[in-house]
């Protein structure tokens, strides 16, 4: 039977997370928290997954390094509501924060970077004083 799942392609829960190196119930719980489509059931009520379940998992895999878990999920709760529009907000207001964040690090990086350089030796001069 799951070859022929596989073959029609139909994946059972164990097909989608093996894929991506996953559990079968944090598949069940992405579903369940709207990252993946809702999956339509068999007669005895198991899940079965498509090709678009396993779009959606790798985009949301895909998401998480570069934005976050909370905003990859909004994100993709969006798609899975038709919200094409905010998708592409949130996405973008990570973008923005991300680069707000690199910004502030490069100032950091270039104040310490100052502090050596008029020192000679900054950090015998930071740990000595107290």
């Amino acid at each position: 039977m799951g070859h022929n799942l596989q073959t029609s392609g139909k994946l059972r829960p164990v097909d989608l997370a093996r894929r991506h190196g996953l559990s079968t119930q944090a598949v069940r719980n992405y579903e369940e928290a709207g990252i993946l489509p809702t999956a339509e059931r068999t007669a005895s009520g198991y899940r079965v997954y498509t090709p678009l379940h396993e779009r959606a998992l790798a985009a949301f895999l895909t998401l998480v390094p570069g934005h976050g878990h909370a905003t990859a999920t909004a994100v993709m709760q969006a798609v899975n509501r038709d919200a094409v529009d905010e998708a592409f907000q949130l996405i973008d207001e990570s973008h923005a924060r991300l680069l707000h964040d690199r910004r502030t690090l490069r100032a950091v990086e270039d104040a310490l970077r100052g502090l050596t350089a008029d020192s000679g030796c900054a950090d015998s001069a930071v740990f000595t004083q107290t």
